[in-house]
Protein backbone atom coordinates (compact mmCIF):
# COMPACT_ATOMS: atom_id res chain seq x y z
CA UNK A 1 0.00 0.00 0.00
CA UNK A 2 1.46 3.66 -0.49
CA UNK A 3 0.66 4.77 2.61
CA UNK A 4 0.58 3.23 6.01
CA UNK A 5 -1.99 5.53 7.81
CA UNK A 6 -5.38 5.50 7.12
CA UNK A 7 -6.05 9.06 6.81
CA UNK A 8 -3.63 9.15 4.73
CA UNK A 9 -5.76 7.66 1.78
CA UNK A 10 -6.53 9.62 -1.19
CA UNK A 11 -10.08 8.32 -1.15
CA UNK A 12 -11.79 8.09 2.64
CA UNK A 13 -11.04 4.47 4.11
CA UNK A 14 -12.82 3.35 6.80
CA UNK A 15 -13.02 0.01 7.89
CA UNK A 16 -15.42 -2.32 9.89
CA UNK A 17 -14.14 -4.44 13.27
CA UNK A 18 -16.26 -6.07 15.76
CA UNK A 19 -15.31 -4.99 19.42
CA UNK A 20 -15.03 -8.14 21.28
CA UNK A 21 -16.51 -7.40 24.42
CA UNK A 22 -19.62 -5.35 23.76
CA UNK A 23 -20.57 -6.73 20.15
CA UNK A 24 -20.32 -3.04 18.49
CA UNK A 25 -19.37 -2.44 15.07
CA UNK A 26 -16.21 -0.28 15.11
CA UNK A 27 -15.19 2.15 12.38
CA UNK A 28 -11.59 2.38 12.26
CA UNK A 29 -10.83 5.94 9.48
CA UNK A 30 -7.62 6.81 11.05
CA UNK A 31 -4.33 4.92 12.63
CA UNK A 32 -1.74 2.14 10.85
CA UNK A 33 -3.84 0.88 7.97
CA UNK A 34 -2.09 -2.91 8.56
CA UNK A 35 -3.58 -3.04 12.40
CA UNK A 36 -6.86 -1.60 10.84
CA UNK A 37 -7.29 -4.78 8.43
CA UNK A 38 -6.24 -7.01 10.64
CA UNK A 39 -8.63 -6.54 13.45
CA UNK A 40 -11.10 -6.46 10.54
CA UNK A 41 -9.96 -9.91 9.17
CA UNK A 42 -9.38 -11.19 12.33
CA UNK A 43 -12.18 -14.51 12.56
CA UNK A 44 -13.18 -15.58 15.64
CA UNK A 45 -11.22 -18.88 16.58
CA UNK A 46 -9.00 -18.93 13.59
CA UNK A 47 -6.77 -15.09 14.34
CA UNK A 48 -6.38 -13.62 16.99
CA UNK A 49 -7.97 -10.46 18.43
CA UNK A 50 -6.36 -6.81 17.29
CA UNK A 51 -5.74 -4.86 20.48
CA UNK A 52 -5.47 -1.23 19.47
CA UNK A 53 -7.37 1.79 21.07
CA UNK A 54 -7.99 -0.06 24.18
CA UNK A 55 -9.95 -2.63 22.78
CA UNK A 56 -9.81 -5.75 21.52
CA UNK A 57 -11.18 -5.55 17.78
CA UNK A 58 -12.55 -8.83 15.89
CA UNK A 59 -13.71 -9.61 12.25
CA UNK A 60 -15.99 -6.79 11.35
CA UNK A 61 -18.36 -9.08 9.39
CA UNK A 62 -19.02 -10.73 13.13
CA UNK A 63 -21.61 -7.00 14.05
CA UNK A 64 -22.24 -6.02 10.13
CA UNK A 65 -21.10 -8.51 7.35
CA UNK A 66 -21.71 -5.96 4.36
CA UNK A 67 -22.03 -2.95 5.97
CA UNK A 68 -24.14 -0.71 3.64
CA UNK A 69 -25.32 1.07 6.33
CA UNK A 70 -22.34 2.58 7.69
CA UNK A 71 -21.53 3.17 4.28
CA UNK A 72 -24.59 4.98 3.56
CA UNK A 73 -24.27 7.24 7.35
CA UNK A 74 -20.67 7.85 6.41
CA UNK A 75 -21.96 9.56 3.67
CA UNK A 76 -21.23 6.84 0.39
CA UNK A 77 -23.36 7.76 -2.79
CA UNK A 78 -22.20 4.72 -4.58
CA UNK A 79 -21.43 0.86 -2.70
CA UNK A 80 -20.03 -1.85 -4.86
CA UNK A 81 -20.45 -5.11 -2.75
CA UNK A 82 -18.25 -8.08 -4.31
CA UNK A 83 -19.83 -11.46 -3.71
CA UNK A 84 -16.89 -13.40 -2.67
CA UNK A 85 -18.58 -17.25 -3.81
CA UNK A 86 -21.47 -18.60 -2.39
CA UNK A 87 -20.71 -19.48 1.38
CA UNK A 88 -23.71 -21.88 2.06
CA UNK A 89 -23.53 -23.71 -1.07
CA UNK A 90 -21.86 -27.19 0.29
CA UNK A 91 -21.07 -30.52 -1.46
CA UNK A 92 -20.48 -32.01 1.74
CA UNK A 93 -21.19 -32.18 5.27
CA UNK A 94 -18.86 -29.75 7.31
CA UNK A 95 -16.22 -31.95 9.10
CA UNK A 96 -14.57 -31.06 12.28
CA UNK A 97 -15.28 -28.34 14.48
CA UNK A 98 -13.36 -25.87 12.93
CA UNK A 99 -15.20 -26.31 9.38
CA UNK A 100 -18.75 -26.19 11.02
CA UNK A 101 -17.72 -23.10 13.03
CA UNK A 102 -16.64 -21.62 9.48
CA UNK A 103 -19.69 -22.46 7.78
CA UNK A 104 -22.36 -21.62 10.51
CA UNK A 105 -20.64 -18.01 10.57
CA UNK A 106 -21.04 -17.70 6.79
CA UNK A 107 -24.84 -19.11 7.27
CA UNK A 108 -25.44 -16.13 10.04
CA UNK A 109 -23.57 -13.47 7.92
CA UNK A 110 -25.66 -14.47 4.32
CA UNK A 111 -29.20 -14.38 6.56
CA UNK A 112 -27.87 -10.53 7.68
CA UNK A 113 -27.42 -9.74 3.92
CA UNK A 114 -30.35 -10.81 2.97
CA UNK A 115 -32.13 -8.87 5.53
CA UNK A 116 -30.92 -5.86 4.64
CA UNK A 117 -33.28 -3.28 3.38
CA UNK A 118 -33.49 -3.49 -0.56
CA UNK A 119 -34.55 0.33 -0.49
CA UNK A 120 -30.75 1.41 1.13
CA UNK A 121 -29.21 0.14 -2.94
CA UNK A 122 -32.06 2.29 -4.62
CA UNK A 123 -31.25 5.15 -2.57
CA UNK A 124 -27.45 5.10 -3.62
CA UNK A 125 -27.79 4.70 -7.76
Amino acid sequence: MPYHRLEAARIPCHVVATDLFTGAEVVLSSGPVAKALLASAAIPGVFPPVHTSGRYLIDGGVANHTPLSTAARLGARWVIVLPTGAPCAMDRLPQGILEIVLHSLNLLTVQQLLKEPPIMWINWI
